[in-house]
């Protein structure tokens, strides 16, 4: 074996360069095919997104169908971010393996070569060949990353977009949940009080919640706050405790959580002439406030029952503070 070494050095390098050659030009050419396929589905990402920003500024959308083009935006979004072929694994595993044929082989021909050189001539190859090992290793490893969307292409994951208090995805997530925020009204099984429960397309968290009954008294025609409750937080954590049970409502499935509970008799005692009544729910995430505002007449709510619940849609809603 010494003998082939010192007598066809020329040969060996040559094929060595041949065959390390060929196997780099079509890791090349596998990199583009891959690379324009992860193109149009970030792009597709990145137009769902901006989707999603303007979807509470679309005129003429309903809050029911703004809460299924919501549902809609997001559930395309995780199929792509988590879409994964099983060809294109195939692929990527093979020119990884392509990649670390071509390190063992440029190895070994050190090995069987190192013999036939000078003391200096094994510092030069040294020079070139650790600095080309480290690219190797360094496209080795984006290789085995190269079909992660979020990486390599700086978009959120699926669970950011649902965390209000994440604003890189330049979507406002809080005004978002404020525009898809439903309530329903239903009475108790166990005692007399109305029991409001605001329900959402998407588990959206990380935002604290301050509701509030407003009536216009008929003496002075000003309004009155006639509930003001304590502020209410969900995080990620209690709200994924309450999303285990899920409310069937309008044909979808809805992320569902209490809010307050109140008793209609003792509002209608203190306010005689009272004809409709004002929810207001003050949303906030610490960089935005937002107000979503309902309306019910007195009549929709004395009528309440276990089996003839009331449900109400935003009236209109409002961004007051922003800090971003």
């Amino acid at each position: 074996m010494l003998y082939f070494q010192l007598t066809h050095t020329s040969d060996i390098l040559t094929i060595i360069f041949g065959l390390t050659s060929g196997i780099l030009t079509l890791i090349g050419l596998v990199a583009i095919f891959i690379g324009m396929n992860n193109q149009q589905k970030l792009q597709k990402c990145r137009d769902l997104l901006w989707g999603l920003m303007a979807l509470p500024f679309t005129k003429d959308l309903d809050c029911e169908e703004l809460a299924r083009q919501v549902q809609s935006h997001f559930n395309m979004y995780c199929d792509i971010v988590d879409e994964k072929t099983s060809f294109t694994k195939y692929v990527t595993l093979l020119s990884r393996f392509g990649l670390l044929y071509v390190g063992i082989i440029w190895l070994i021909g050190i090995i069987f070569l190192i013999n036939t050189w000078t003391f200096h001539e094994i510092i030069l190859i040294l020079l070139s060949i650790v600095p080309a090992c480290f690219i190797l290793c360094s496209f080795f490893y984006f290789f085995g990353r190269i079909n992660n969307l979020v990486e390599i292409g700086d978009i959120p994951q699926p669970a950011q977009i649902l965390d209000t208090k994440f604003h890189k995805t330049g979507v406002n997530i809080l005004y978002l949940t404020g525009a898809t925020l439903n309530l329903t009204l239903e009475e108790g099984f166990h005692d007399n009080k109305i029991h409001m429960y605001a329900s959402m397309p998407l588990s959206f968290h990380n935002f604290t919640v301050s509701p509030f009954l407003i009536a216009l008294n008929p003496k002075t025609f000003e309004q009155e706050r006639l509930i003001c409750e304590e502020i209410v937080s969900y995080d990620e954590e209690n709200l994924k405790l309450i999303t285990k049970d899920k409310l069937f409502h309008r044909n979808m499935f809805l992320y569902c959580f209490e809010v307050v509970q109140f008793e209609i008799s003792e509002i209608v005692r203190n306010n005689p002439g009272l004809t409709a009544v004002d929810i207001q729910l003050d949303l906030n995430n610490y960089f935005t406030n937002i107000k979503v505002n309902y309306r019910a007449s007195l009549n929709e709510i004395l009528n309440i029952s276990v089996y003839n619940p009331l449900f109400l849609t935003p009236l209109h809603y409002s961004a007051l503070r922003a800090n971003m």
